[in-house]
């Protein structure tokens, strides 16, 4: 019991954001994306849909649709084992 706040760090480390395309996303599998604005404002949620003209997010209990032409960038979050510094 006293290892867990160890255990949660170790695995808050290892938690990164990877930028991504629009063509490599798959609502299907469960993703957590960081959507990035060109007004610099970026929203965290997890994929609901995508199509040629729009994304879609949940976040908490709201659904965000967001147009891919105001789109900046898009990071999915993956899990590393070994975080590389640089």
């Amino acid at each position: 019991m006293k290892y867990t706040p160890l255990i949660l760090l170790f695995f808050a480390s290892c938690v990164s954001y990877n930028t991504v395309n629009f063509t490599n996303l798959n609502y299907q599998v469960l993703q957590n994306i960081e959507v990035v604005k060109f007004d610099k404002t970026s929203v965290k949620g997890q994929l609901v849909s995508t199509n040629q003209i729009e994304l879609t997010l949940l976040k908490m209990v709201l659904i965000k649709r967001f147009l891919r032409k105001k789109l900046k960038r898009l990071k999915s979050r993956i899990i590393l084992l070994v975080k590389l510094q640089y």
